[in-house]
């Protein structure tokens, strides 16, 4: 894991030297084990990890390194290929590394190294881009062809790994976060007002082509951006990977768990390919729980397993009965981690600054103790469950487009057992998964969009002022409807493509913020592929119960009581009592927020005063807004 930054052409009135440093700095979280540069200049690539970068570059670039394979200087990043004309600037693993090693044979380039990155580079000098899907694993890399006159910039498959990018007419500019863009001449912090009326909606904003900051986009999930060294504005963006369009799977739901089973334990096997302890952040949910019992599982009692869990302060939230059974049951070393009356406090700024854009809410705050304290017992990859929710259908509300499918179908009968099944029934909300069924909405934010259109509700936080957008957007906000799926598999589709993006990112800020390698074994294009493939009856069981496959797939490694579970919690928090708090930073945010166009301050002040004197109205937006008001300030951003 690394931050990778860079410059495909010339670009105007920058100076490259101070780029350079200031990417350094900005990205030493993402890399604290080493740094280099690898310019290219009059067609020569030649290394400036120190030096003045030559104001005649054609390209730039900038590697802060986090040694996890082959933490030796062999793998020093970026890295040439032996006759010096082709680099390589490389985020991420490649965890098969090993087999296409030997499918491309003991080439100089794979050999050169015993980690992942020569052999990515050796793989991309034989195949160009076509390399792209034997690549298991999670990354973004740019990759200079000087011969060939040609480069490239990719993500993996899935969105794991950030990547973002900046253009203007003579050059292309990427990074691992957005910070280093800002510096650009003609870029600047003026804000994505689309975006952010996306983050006061719904806590985050859409993850689309574009992020906060106009000027400053996003490469896709399974996209590349390839052109010409000569002629780098005219790259062009296109698709590697798309998720399977429709249900696909020949076999019984028998065939299915069998084949998911052996998949996953697949993945997790290569998952724990490192140089260094792999440790795992564990919940106590049945997909943290399956990745820690198919480490022990596979490595067998010399494995030493490290968890971290996070257990809220309030008992309503607490994981810590789940979190403790597994760790016993896998006899790991388990760190369990509890914020104080003060944490959040004190790290919200750290927080924000380090997730680079707004969230809404502190469910991701206990992500980053997680992390901070996986630093402080000397891990530096970890691997999580991310993924099978969204696959696989673990969340209330697939139940309600499951529903609307069956309805549409004509299966009543089928449609009414599964309304009544146990898992369903122990739920609360029944009656909102009818009106979603009914209505064609389902999904975490489109579940409680469609919910205040039923009944009337505003959509927005009333102290958010209009006024501030402009024509294009306000149209946008109010021509917004809540999607609707027609069935379980487009939603599916929908929830790893946009959805799992979002954790994705929340989850690599916080890791890399305490310089730690985050690893999702579930979020494989394998599993993807397979999971997207199994028709809509296999991801619910006969009590009601989603990610059904995945149930049956791990009986027997994981304690029957985490897979029986009916409720779900996770890493969560109480926002209403960090909002508590957290009251004088409050109390700060508002004052400022005369300096956020999207906010009126005075109807601000006066919902804080209502919510803090009897606790109504959302605490979600007030998270929302406050977080987007401090972003704001700490980010300096303009209109």
């Amino acid at each position: 894991m690394c931050g990778i930054a860079g410059i495909i052409g010339k670009w105007p009135g920058l100076d490259y030297t101070r780029f350079r440093d200031r990417a350094y700095a900005t990205l030493a979280h993402r890399g604290p084990n080493g740094r280099g540069t690898v310019s290219l200049v009059n067609g020569a690539l030649v290394a400036c990890a120190e030096e003045p970068v030559s104001p005649d570059a054609d390209a730039l670039l900038i590697h802060r390194r986090l040694s996890i394979l082959d933490v030796g200087e062999s793998a020093h990043q970026p890295m040439l290929s032996t006759r010096r004309h082709s680099a390589l600037c490389y985020n991420g693993e490649v965890y098969n590394y090993l087999e296409i090693r030997a499918q491309l044979g003991e080439t100089p380039e794979s050999l050169r190294s015993t980690g992942d990155t020569a052999v990515l580079l050796a793989a991309m000098e034989a195949n160009g881009e076509a390399a792209l899907p034997r690549l298991e694993g999670m990354f973004a890399f740019a990759w200079l062809d000087v011969d060939g006159d040609r480069f490239l910039i990719a993500r993996d498959a899935l969105g794991i790994k950030p990547l973002f990018v900046a253009r203007c007419a003579s050059a292309v500019a990427f990074a691992s976060e957005i910070e280093p863009l800002l510096e650009l001449p003609g870029v600047g912090k003026r804000c994505n007002r689309e975006a952010a009326v996306q983050c006061l909606r719904f806590g985050l904003s859409e993850p689309s082509a574009k992020s906060m900051f106009d000027g400053v986009d996003q490469l896709q999930p399974g996209e590349v951006l390839a052109g010409s060294l000569r002629a780098p504005a005219e790259a062009k963006t296109r698709s590697w990977y798309s998720l399977p369009k429709a249900p696909s799977f020949v076999g019984t739901i028998d065939d299915a768990v069998e084949m998911y089973r052996e998949e996953f334990l697949r993945s997790v096997d290569l998952h724990l390919r490192s140089d260094r302890t792999v440790g795992t952040a564990l919940s106590g949910g049945v997909d943290s729980s399956a990745v820690v019992a198919a480490m022990r599982h596979l490595r067998g009692p010399a494995l030493e397993l490290c968890t971290v869990s996070f257990i809220a302060s309030t008992e309503r939230l607490s994981e810590r009965k789940w979190a403790s059974l597994v760790a016993e049951a896998v006899q790991s070393h388990a760190t369990m981690v509890q914020s104080n009356q003060t944490d959040l406090a004190t790290d919200i700024d750290d927080y924000i600054r380090s997730q680079g854009e707004p969230v809404g809410g502190t469910s991701a705050y206990a992500q980053y103790c997680v992390y901070r304290a996986a630093a402080g017992t000397g891990l530096t990859v970890m691997l999580d469950g991310q993924g099978p929710d969204e696959m696989l259908a673990g969340y209330d509300f697939y139940v309600a487009t499951r529903l609307r499918e069956l309805l549409r179908q004509g299966d009543i009968g089928e449609g009414m057992s599964l309304l009544q099944a146990p898992h369903v029934a122990a739920r609360r909300g029944r009656a909102r998964l009818v009106l979603q069924s009914l209505r064609g909405k389902a999904g975490a934010t489109a579940a409680t969009e469609s919910v205040r259109q039923s009944v009337g509700r505003p959509s927005i936080a009333p102290w958010v002022w209009k006024g501030a957008m402009s024509a294009s957007v306000r149209e946008h906000f109010e021509s917004f409807r809540a999607p609707g799926f027609e069935g379980v598999h487009a939603h599916l589709r929908h929830s790893t493509g946009k959805g799992l993006v979002n954790l994705f990112r929340l989850a690599d800020r916080n890791a890399m913020r305490f310089s730690i390698e985050n690893r999702v074994p579930f979020a494989t294009q394998r599993l993807a592929d397979l999971a997207l493939s199994f028709p809509p009856s296999f991801h619910f069981g006969p009590e009601g119960e989603g990610k059904y496959v995945l149930r049956r797939a791990v009986r027997g490694l994981v304690p029957d009581a985490i897979l029986d579970r009916r409720d779900k919690i996770g890493f969560a928090n109480d926002d209403a009592d960090n909002l508590l708090k957290c009251d004088v930073w409050v109390e700060e945010v508002i004052r400022s927020s005369s300096d956020c166009p999207f906010v009126a301050r005075d109807l601000l002040v006066r919902a804080w005063s209502d919510w803090k004197r009897n606790r109504r109205g959302s605490t979600a937006w007030l998270w929302s807004t406050l977080v987007l008001v401090r972003w704001w300030t700490l980010f300096q951003v303009s209109e």
